[in-house]
């Protein structure tokens, strides 16, 4: 995407399960197994919670780095059946600006509870044994739940649907792909430059060295779409094409991190020709993503 983003874990959220699993120091070995079976219990339940934090690093346009943002993600879900579930989602974002865009001033911190998603999901609709591929279907509700932001996006949220397809090789390579359509719920539809809706196709091709270590390339294809206006009544489309290379290792079940590189490299408006950004000023980062059970 456009904003560079660097993540980083929150390491003690990232070792709850093995502080429940272990017990508080000097516990008595009843207290022990029993936080163990606590733990079991909630894997092997319906229920799934993971988190991402990221920390994302922006640069101006002499590749000046003039702040920072914090994005923390609490992902809580429900199994419904073997191929049915539904999750929440519920985002905070945190902007330290460092410097403004001339690299005035400095150390503004502004945090907002950005967004709430409600996702279901129905997987095994197609599996690779079987079909040659695997595939799934999702349909997400988006809520904005700060005032400001509402106000500023002149949105409530969203409605958005997509498909996702994958398939896998024995020699370690995988390829993925998932086509999402956005129906934004528009406050004042008399304000012609918000967007109406947007298309975002994601492919991912990656290769796995070994069942810890991978590398994966992604491209990612966005385009919103705005009303016409009185003096040329056509629908606006912006596009925007991003590529970012990862390096990718699994520490252990629990807790999977990468380094990568991406940046904006075509963008376009109203289907003319894509004008090249390409990667002198390209994004870096560092992400991490638990899953506790």
């Amino acid at each position: 995407m456009k904003t560079t983003r660097i993540a980083s874990a929150i390491l003690g959220l990232a070792f709850a399960g093995s502080a429940l699993a272990a017990g508080s120091t000097g516990a008595a070995s009843t207290s022990t197994a029993t936080s163990a079976n606590l733990w079991q219990k909630l894997k092997e339940s319906p229920a799934t919670f993971s988190i991402l934090s990221d920390y994302g690093l922006n640069k101006n346009k002499n590749n000046q780095i003039t702040s920072v943002d914090t994005t923390n993600i609490a992902y809580l879900g429900w199994k419904l059946t073997k191929k049915d579930s539904i999750k929440l989602e519920n985002r905070w974002v945190t902007n330290n600006i460092w410097v403004k865009e001339d690299r005035t001033d400095a150390n503004k911190v502004d945090t907002t509870f950005s967004r709430q998603v409600l996702k279901y999901t129905r997987s095994g609709i197609l599996n690779q044994a079987k079909h040659g591929i695997n595939l799934s279907g999702n349909l997400e509700y988006r809520y904005y739940p700060d005032t400001a932001l509402k106000a500023s996006a002149n949105s409530n949220g969203g409605i958005r649907p997509s498909v996702s397809a994958s398939r896998s090789f024995d020699s370690g390579i995988s390829l993925s792909g998932t086509y999402y359509y956005y129906r934004n719920l528009v406050k004042n539809t008399d304000k012609k430059s918000t967007y109406t809706s947007y298309d975002y196709l994601v492919t991912t091709q990656s290769y796995g060295f070994t069942d810890k270590l991978s590398i994966s390339l992604t491209e990612e294809f966005f385009r919103t779409s705005k009303p016409g206006t009185a003096s040329d009544a056509a629908i606006q489309n912006d596009e925007d094409l991003t590529v970012t290379a990862e390096l990718g290792y699994q520490f252990n079940p629990v807790v999977y991190g990468g380094v990568y590189a991406g940046n904006s490299i075509m963008t376009a408006h109203d289907g003319r020709t894509f004008q090249k950004e390409i990667f002198p000023n390209a994004n870096w980062g560092v992400n991490f993503y638990i899953s506790a059970f």
